[in-house]
């Protein structure tokens, strides 16, 4: 017996309403594989681990961190290297093991560095 093609559906809504991202989507995927039955809906509220991060001031601080430590990308993008932009969401992500919220992300990166 396969995954109910209505839970794939959930599956892919959860990533489309960011409701979690990409990386937690593999995890609930593999989850799935293994107990095609379960609900990705129920997978993601009973697992803590699949909880998005989309507190602003959490990933704040995170920002503020990876901002702090790459002056060179800060440096590039300001030149009009726009794949160092990715490269600091890339380091945010990687920090918050993939759960941070990417629209978050990309705002609160946008926020900071117009300040500077």
């Amino acid at each position: 017996m396969g995954i109910p093609a209505r839970h794939i559906a959930k599956l892919v809504s959860l990533i489309e309403s960011g409701a979690i991202t990409g990386k937690i989507a593999k995890n609930v995927a593999d989850e799935m594989l293994l107990a095609p039955g379960l609900d990705p809906e129920e997978i993601v509220r009973d697992n803590s681990a699949y909880q998005p991060l989309s507190d602003s001031k959490e990933i704040g601080a995170v920002v503020d961190a990876v901002l702090i430590e790459n002056p060179d990308s800060i440096a590039a993008l300001q030149s009009g290297k726009t794949r160092a932009f990715d490269f600091l969401v890339g380091q945010v992500m990687k920090r918050t093991q993939g759960k941070a919220s990417p629209s978050v992300v990309n705002r609160l990166l946008k926020e900071r560095l117009k300040r500077d």
